[in-house]
């Protein structure tokens, strides 16, 4: 009995010429993923695509050491808030109503989305003004746009900040300030709410 070879070559030339038509669509959607920011893994036998995925900005920050681990818990948390208020967190809810806009449009919302708006609402009042409008910018990024982050882009529009130094430092103070407010605001949030 003998081996076949399954690493053989065919010797069909249109078989020739459709693998590597295959090989250049797979390297060109490779190339396009890591340009938007993604991280591929690539099955080494065969040089197909296993997985794809962006990483968070935050993320990216916590591995490079300029956040530490309770900064980065602190924003994915608010990333999961964003989500649920946004009603892009699944279809989980307790109930769900329709609501007239105004617009003449009718838009589907739950408690759940409801609740989420009030907490972030809360949180973010708390960070101070500049501070707030670079995680909302962050927030609209990551969550609602779901596109690569050009992160210091963002801080630059927001702060009007260039040097990346000051840059990094505006989002570890601001991702700071977010954690204080994320660790404290439950009872603060608790002793204003009796206190009304």
């Amino acid at each position: 009995m003998t081996k076949r070879n399954r690493n053989r070559k065919p010797s069909d030339p249109m078989e020739i010429m459709r693998q590597a038509a295959e090989r250049r669509d797979r390297d060109a959607e490779i190339t396009r993923l890591k340009t938007m920011g993604a991280i591929v893994t690539i099955d080494n036998r065969n040089g197909r695509i296993l997985g794809a995925y962006r990483s968070s900005v935050f993320k990216i920050l916590l591995e490079s050491k300029a956040i530490n681990q309770n900064q980065f818990n602190a924003a994915q948390e608010l990333v999961e808030h964003w989500a649920m208020w946004k009603g892009l967190a699944g279809s989980q809810g307790a109930s769900a109503g329709f609501v007239d806009g105004g617009t003449g449009c009718v838009e589907l919302v739950t408690d759940r989305m409801i609740k989420a708006g009030k907490d972030i609402a809360k949180i973010l009042a708390h960070v101070g003004p500049m501070d707030r409008e670079l995680i909302e910018a962050f927030m609209v990024a990551v969550v609602e746009e779901d596109r690569a982050m050009v992160w210091r882009g963002i801080v630059m529009r927001v702060t009007g900040i260039s040097q990346p130094i000051r840059q990094s430092q505006v989002v570890v103070s601001a991702l700071e300030n977010l954690r204080r407010v994320m660790e404290g605001a439950p009872v603060r949030m608790m002793s204003r709410e009796k206190a009304a």
